[in-house]
């Protein structure tokens, strides 16, 4: 029984790290992260989800990409189309209606690297009371279980 305890948690402390890695080393390695955990945010990405994404310049860009384009309060991922000297053809691909627009070809453009789901909530848990002592009581059921798989491990060792 101890070591299943071990493994439940290391393996909660594995994904607690990652998670938080995830989220709090990106920005300081200059990737911008847009992390949906806001149900007003206006946006094409799924809530809870968060986007990686890295300053490019424009002319590197080809078909098929994903950029991420900041337009008014809302942030848009979006798939190139076509690439002109002047513009950029992108198009909706996460949207029902799927519109298609053609942007500036400035210097630089921000491409997306990668969408991870589900990870945003964490975030949107820390806003609140509820889900700081949600999260304040899984570490105390964390130490509980460890000190619970220590205590039955020093019993199968007399055994």
């Amino acid at each position: 029984m101890s070591k299943f305890l071990k493994v439940i948690v290391n393996t909660i402390l594995f994904l607690a790290i990652v998670v938080a890695g995830g989220l709090l080393i990106p920005p300081f390695a200059g990737v911008t992260t847009v992390i949906v955990d806001d149900t007003n945010m206006e946006t094409n990405l799924a809530r809870g989800s968060v986007t990686y994404a890295l300053s490019k310049d424009s002319s590197q860009l080809k078909t098929g990409n994903k950029v991420l384009v900041y337009e008014g309060d809302g942030q848009y991922v979006y798939e190139v189309t076509g690439v002109n000297s002047d513009t950029i053809s992108v198009e909706d691909k996460l949207s029902v209606d799927g519109q298609t627009k053609e942007l500036s070809a400035g210097s630089s453009i921000k491409k997306v690297l990668f969408t991870v789901p589900f990870i945003g909530y964490v975030t949107m848990a820390l806003g609140t009371t509820e889900g700081i002592i949600i999260v304040g009581l899984a570490v105390v059921f964390v130490i509980i279980f460890f000190i619970l798989a220590e205590i039955w491990k020093k019993d199968e060792d007399e055994d």
